[in-house]
C-alpha cells in the first residue's frame, strides 16, 4: 500500500484559518457561476443520465450544494483539506451528497473509473 503524504503543519493551519461563517455569503455568490459552468461544460445526455461527481478541494460546500440540486447530479462526493470549511460543509442542508471527508490533499482514495466527473475550483 502507499504511503499516504500529510500535509505540512504550517499549510493545515493556514487552510483551517481560512474558512469562517462571515465569508459563506461571498463564496456562495461566487459558486452559482462555478456550479453553471461546471454543469455547462458536461457533455450531452438524455434526461434519465446521471453522474457520480467528485468536488476535489470543495471548501465549505457552496458549490457542491448547487452542482447537486442539477438534475445532473446523482451523487456527490466532496473532500477538503481544511477543517474548518468541513465543519461549515457539515451545518448545510443537501439531497445527494454521499459523502463529505477530509483529505491530505495528494490522495484520493477512491479506485480508478469510480466518478464520471470530477473537478476542483480554486484549488492549486
Amino acid at each position: 500500500m502507499q504511503e499516504c503524504n500529510k500535509v505540512s503543519d504550517n499549510l493545515q493551519d493556514k487552510y483551517d484559518g481560512y474558512y469562517n461563517e462571515l465569508l459563506t455569503i461571498g463564496r456562495e455568490f461566487a459558486a452559482r457561476y462555478k456550479a453553471a459552468n461546471i454543469i455547462n461544460l458536461l457533455p450531452p445526455h438524455d434526461s434519465s443520465a446521471v453522474y457520480k461527481i467528485l468536488d476535489c478541494g470543495a471548501g465549505e460546500g457552496s458549490v457542491v450544494r448547487l452542482v447537486e440540486k442539477s438534475q445532473i447530479c446523482g451523487e456527490i462526493y466532496g473532500l477538503e483539506i481544511s477543517d474548518s470549511a468541513i465543519e461549515i460543509a457539515m451545518k448545510r442542508q443537501y439531497e445527494k451528497l454521499v459523502e463529505f471527508k477530509k483529505f491530505d490533499g495528494y490522495s484520493i482514495d477512491y479506485p480508478d473509473g469510480y466518478f464520471d466527473v470530477a473537478y476542483c475550483t480554486h484549488v492549486i
